[in-house]
């Protein structure tokens, strides 16, 4: 009778790795799926990823500030109503025909890389070699005409560029040869609201580019009269 031969292992020690079930894994494999895989840090939402955007933009901005509005309020004057040239959109209060007992004070800004518009009411130096309107130096008046357009006074009224306007041409009388004026390349043609009194263009002629201090913005003064855009 042949005896079985024995087997090349101990029952009593087996071998590490071998499992009963070949469905199963190896002990070796087991371990490894076990170890604890390290965790994803989590995407940051998309509320934050925009405040982080905002806060870079902030700073460069907010210098640019510090810097762009004191250079902007060094060139921010306040004017005040002496006449009543500009009777009822501005106030005047110590000179004739003034509908206010106190005088209105405007913000004018300069006109930066601009120009003025028909319509615009601004502030101006007129040269001392053309003060015919009482001797004052700085005005405030509304722009009729544009450079190359063309002004006419007919019948007491007054066209630019032959389309008449509301306004009548008023007491003061320009040299004879001025019933036609063509404004010059760079000039203005300004009239005051108050058209029946003012001393304008009609008198001085077109005011230069260059002696333009800048655009009416608002009254600010006195509360009551508060206005943008007069």
């Amino acid at each position: 009778m042949n005896t079985p031969p024995e087997p090349a292992y101990s029952a009593t020690a087996p071998l590490t790795g071998i499992t009963d079930n070949a469905d199963q894994p190896t002990r070796h494999n087991a371990e490894i799926a076990l170890v604890p895989r390290e965790p994803s840090p989590p995407a940051a939402p998309a509320s934050r990823r925009g405040l982080t955007l905002l806060r870079m933009l902030a700073y460069p901005l907010g210098a640019l500030l510090l810097f762009w509005l004191p250079f902007q309020l060094s060139l921010v004057g306040i004017y005040r109503v002496a006449s009543a040239s500009m009777e009822p959109t501005l106030h005047c209060a110590a000179a004739p025909n003034c509908r206010s007992l106190t005088a209105d004070d405007v913000l004018v800004v300069p006109y930066l890389g601009g120009s003025p518009k028909q319509g615009d009411l601004i502030a101006f130096h007129l040269p001392a070699d053309r003060h015919a309107c009482g001797g004052q130096s700085t005005y405030i008046k509304r722009v009729a005409g544009l450079p190359g357009q063309r002004f006419a006074r007919r019948r007491g009224r007054i066209s630019i560029n032959a389309h008449r306007t509301k306004a009548h041409a008023g007491r003061h009388t320009a040299s004879p040869a001025a019933g036609v004026i063509d404004v010059a390349p760079d000039g203005y043609f300004v009239i005051g609201d108050n058209t029946r009194i003012s001393c304008d263009s009609r008198v001085f002629g077109t005011i230069p580019r260059r002696d333009i201090i800048g655009r009416v913005v608002a009254i600010i003064w006195p509360p009551g009269r508060i206005t943008v855009n007069p």
